[in-house]
């Protein structure tokens, strides 16, 4: 079996473990900001341990649809810096490209936890995870 089906396999089987001994966001980087897979930024909302804050356009947002998961994905103009207390605030752009710089912005405004989707919403969308349209 190779690494990578392995991974994958440890991934699902983690996908299903009750929200409070699920692992939390880990940084994979030294630094404030976290770099999360499409699939972990979706299990993180899914359990509720983290707010998704999609920063694409309006218009981008409706053309492409949205990231379909238990909390909807808030635009940018309604995240407050601090978010939920105790959750994470992961941001979403269309390729992974934007997001970085929103989420060193959020940590530098006091965000403990933050983290961006390596890949944005494309990634999202090409390892069909469930989207709004």
């Amino acid at each position: 079996m190779t690494t990578a089906a392995v991974s994958e396999m440890t991934w699902q089987s983690d996908l299903f473990v009750a929200a409070s001994t699920a692992t939390p966001i880990r940084p994979v980087a030294p630094g404030p900001v976290q770099l999360l897979s499409p699939r972990a930024a979706f299990q993180e909302v899914l359990w509720q341990r983290a707010a998704l804050v999609d920063i694409r356009p309006s218009r981008q947002r409706a053309a492409a649809g949205e990231p379909a998961v238990s909390l909807a994905p808030r635009p940018l103009e309604d995240a407050g810096p601090q978010g939920e207390p105790g959750q994470s605030v992961i941001v979403l752009c269309q390729d992974g490209s934007a997001s970085p710089a929103v989420a060193e912005s959020l940590a530098r405004q006091g965000v403990r936890r933050v983290a961006t989707v390596v890949g944005g919403f494309a990634s999202w969308q090409a390892l069909g995870l469930p989207v709004r349209d």
